[in-house]
């Protein structure tokens, strides 16, 4: 996917590091100037992987037509004082000052998001958020993460744990959750709770759920009570806080198919009046959304004094 127009001409490091892989590109004048995606390896010490996300940024700003300028990071990790607090996927990068690691190697400003607000950064600049002044990007994939925008801001909340819908309970009691909390919406709405569902019917995975939805009962019902609670927590949070707007975005939220008519027709009875749209950066938006905060840190550094 192309770039989108980044404000600026200086080259940038963007960085989106994920539960199974980090992907990495240089950005400038509006082009892509070089790109690198790699997989997680074998089970690693947070050290070990830190070193790793370390090397691959070193070796592709060495790669740059130009000095990088700045640099962007979006994970799934919470922060707190600079360093992960919490990241269930990979408990062990706890403690870890990413961003902070990631200036002293590349001795420029860096700037770390997660990744889901980060998605939601680039697509108010330039993708489907766009003049929607309240409204939520919801990532609907292996887990669902979401970035709330109030009076054209992005809110990050009192601990800067903002966007946690995933973790949005949706009944008393339930299953318990990675994250300590019972009945999370993820263990009914997301990809990993599909699949899961899908092992329990013989299947192989969500994509077989949604093939097989139209002609097997067992198949449509799993869709439609993913769907369905999932919609009838937008719905709630929608008129809470007066959205306008939802922007679906994900593995998930990208399809085209049955899910995506499900979650549609749930959504308009819970929340007539709330306008659904289609995410239009796809899988690269948190990439996108780390470029765009490399973006503002090397405008601050400009408008500091320090070097252009």
């Amino acid at each position: 996917m192309t770039a989108p127009p980044f404000p600026t001409d200086d080259s940038l490091l963007s960085l989106d590091v994920g539960a199974t892989r980090i992907r990495a590109a240089v950005v400038g004048q509006g082009r892509v100037l070089a790109r690198r995606s790699e997989r997680w390896g074998d089970a690693a010490s947070g050290e070990e992987e830190l070193d790793r996300l370390l090397g691959i940024a070193r070796s592709l700003a060495e790669s740059a037509p130009e000095p990088v300028r700045a640099v962007g990071l979006s994970h799934p990790a919470w922060m707190a004082d600079g360093v992960v607090a919490s990241w269930p996927n990979r408990p062990h990068w706890q403690g870890l000052p990413v961003a902070t690691r990631l200036q002293e190697v590349l001795r420029v400003p860096a700037r770390q998001e997660e990744d889901a607000r980060a998605a939601t950064l680039a697509e108010w600049r330039w993708g489907a958020g766009r003049a929607v002044s309240h409204g939520m990007f919801v990532s609907v994939g292996s887990g669902i993460g979401a970035g709330l925008v109030l009076e054209g801001r992005l809110v990050r909340g009192a601990q800067d744990r903002a966007g946690g819908l995933g973790h949005v309970a949706v009944g008393p009691g339930g299953p318990p959750c990675p994250c300590g909390g019972r009945g999370c919406l993820q263990l009914a709405a997301s990809g990993w709770a599909l699949d899961a569902r899908a092992r329990a019917l013989g299947r192989r995975d969500a994509r077989e759920i949604l093939a097989a939805a139209v002609a097997d009962p067992r198949a449509h019902e799993a869709l439609e009570h993913a769907t369905t609670t999932l919609a009838w927590v937008l719905g709630r949070e929608a008129r809470l806080l007066d959205l306008s707007a939802v922007v679906l975005g994900g593995g998930l939220g990208a399809s085209r198919g049955a899910w995506w008519r499900s979650l549609r027709a749930a959504l308009k009875r819970e929340a007539p009046d709330l306008e659904l749209r289609r995410a239009a950066l796809g899988e690269d938006a948190a990439l996108w959304g780390a470029a765009a905060l490399a973006a503002d840190a090397a405008r601050e550094r400009v408008l500091a004094g320090g070097d252009p």
